[in-house]
């Protein structure tokens, strides 16, 4: 089942939840919660008042929302079914020698492991200049926010490009602050991004920019000039 946003009741972080977990955990303030609640609180952020009250060490069952750290499933011994004798027997047959002569197996091993080697030296860099980038700009756009945040709780930058962005408030801003914000980070992301061409279509166009406040959201979605940011907002 896909996971799906939430708030932590006490602290307000926004969180990645199992719809079909009962209760979550957040991991900011080890608050433990029923994931209902937390959801609504995403939805109605207006019907809570987030304490950010300090929260005694989880030691409970895990609840990272991942389908293995569910514990196997088991079954009862009363369960199991009888298995019927068989008395048939499969004629013996001669089986052919198929194995692969040593100098073609050394061969594959060695297309296998130069498969992996460059497999290795693409992925590896592009994901570690990708983690860079991302670091950059979350650490450049929280100094333009004009709230105490941080990028662990309140900004969520998701796809490779950097181009779909929820960022959560404690307060509620005017329609202008999110223009200027979006505007903010769409730069942002352009200079860490090196992005020769800086026309509307390739700096604004592709972002999706949501904004999270008590009272409702913000949001411009690929806009397709500058008047269609202003028009998507709400």
């Amino acid at each position: 089942m896909p996971l799906k946003e939430g708030k932590c009741i006490n602290c307000g972080s926004l969180l990645m939840l199992d719809p079909s977990m009962s209760k979550g955990h957040c991991p900011f303030c080890d608050c433990v919660f029923d994931n209902e609640e937390a959801f609504r609180a995403f939805q109605h952020p207006e019907e809570f008042t987030f304490p950010n009250d300090p929260q005694p060490p989880y030691t409970g069952p895990s609840l990272v929302p991942l389908p293995y750290q569910r514990g196997p499933v088991m079954f009862s011994q009363g369960a199991a079914a009888v298995k019927k004798k068989d008395d048939f027997v499969l004629p013996k047959k001669d089986i052919p020698d198929v194995r692969i002569p040593r100098k073609a197996f050394l061969s594959i091993i060695g297309i296998v492991l130069a498969v992996t080697a460059i497999f290795c030296a693409i992925t590896i860099p592009m994901m570690n200049r990708k983690k860079t980038q991302y670091e950059k700009i979350s650490e450049r756009f929280v100094d333009v926010v004009d709230q105490p945040i941080s990028a662990e709780k309140n900004l969520a930058i998701h796809n490779l490009s950097h181009n779909r962005v929820i960022l959560v408030l404690h307060e509620d801003i005017s329609d202008e602050e999110g223009v200027r914000l979006f505007n903010e980070y769409c730069d942002i992301r352009a200079d860490v991004l090196d992005l020769k061409d800086r026309s509307f279509k390739s700096t604004r166009e592709p972002i999706s920019f949501r904004i999270a406040m008590p009272t409702g959201d913000l949001s411009i979605n690929h806009p397709k000039d500058e008047a269609d940011i202003t028009n998507s907002l709400r």
